[in-house]
């Protein structure tokens, strides 16, 4: 990816590499990015300043109304899967479903290496293979951060 800046390329790369180093004073959730987080922390003061013309139902974030307008109103969908021709709404749907068509399993437990199609499957993995302090797949132990 080319970027304009080398703080651009040092935040574009952060987002691929998990590391959130910004945090929300409010819920302590954790993001990569200084704009991602005042985004988020923008959620908790219920301001919806951005209203859809059509329906009148407001948004916190100009993003969520054009994605809101595009799904709702306008039926959209300009991503098409390259596989089946199926079209999708957003880029991170379409990328959700190809991995039905390339067995993908992008999310790997850091403690036993096991391979999940999505985050929530790891989280599962996590909590019932690592909560307790033992990985029934790993002979170390593991002990939660905190």
């Amino acid at each position: 990816m080319c970027t304009p800046s080398s703080i651009n390329l040092e935040t574009h790369t952060r987002s691929h590499s998990g590391k959130k180093l910004f945090e929300c004073t409010v819920c302590n959730k954790r993001l990569t990015t200084l704009s991602g987080l005042d985004r988020h922390i923008s959620t908790h003061g219920g301001e919806k300043p951005y209203k859809c013309l059509l329906c009148k139902k407001r948004f916190c974030h100009s993003l969520v109304l054009q994605a809101h307008e595009r799904l709702v109103h306008k039926n959209k969908k300009p991503h098409e899967c390259s596989y089946c021709g199926k079209l999708f709404t957003s880029n991170s749907n379409l990328k959700f479903h190809v991995r039905t068509h390339t067995c993908a399993k992008p999310h790997s437990c850091r403690h036993c290496s096991k391979c999940f199609k999505t985050r929530y499957q790891l989280k599962v993995h996590l909590m019932k293979s690592h909560d307790k302090g033992t990985c029934r797949h790993c002979p170390e132990r593991f002990t939660s951060p905190g």
